[in-house]
């Protein structure tokens, strides 16, 4: 008897998260743990990645290199080389593709983003 005050509240969650979404954002890159339908459906390839090889679902971004001053200038992050250290405005490029592997420094609002320098293996 319970299940369907669940179901509801997961619906209308769902409902919630679909309507509040960015008019106009790109699709997000499926998971890196996609399976290699889903990824190929996402215009993905599963590749080896990171330091331990792990089938990645890495999708290229048509937007890649274009000049951008903040994340939401491109479907993945507006990024400058790692370690990059600048305290005034500064602009970067769309990243290449979905990869979440790696060293990166983020752009957001025309600045570094502290937190998001970083290397994940």
């Amino acid at each position: 008897m319970t299940r369907l005050p669940i179901r509801l509240a997961a619906a209308a969650l769902l409902f919630t998260a679909v309507a509040c979404a960015p008019a106009g954002s790109p699709d997000p890159a499926p998971p890196p743990d996609a399976s290699a339908e889903a990824c190929a459906a996402a215009g993905g390839r599963l590749q080896p990645a990171g330091a331990l090889n792990t089938p990645t679902c890495i999708v290229t971004y048509a937007d890649a290199g274009r000049p951008c001053t903040d994340g939401d200038d491109c479907q993945g992050d507006c990024r400058v080389p790692y370690g990059t250290r600048v305290e005034g405005p500064v602009s970067g490029v769309c990243q290449a593709d979905s990869n979440p592997y790696g060293c990166r420094t983020n752009v957001e609002n025309g600045r570094i983003d502290p937190a998001s320098v970083l290397c994940a293996d």
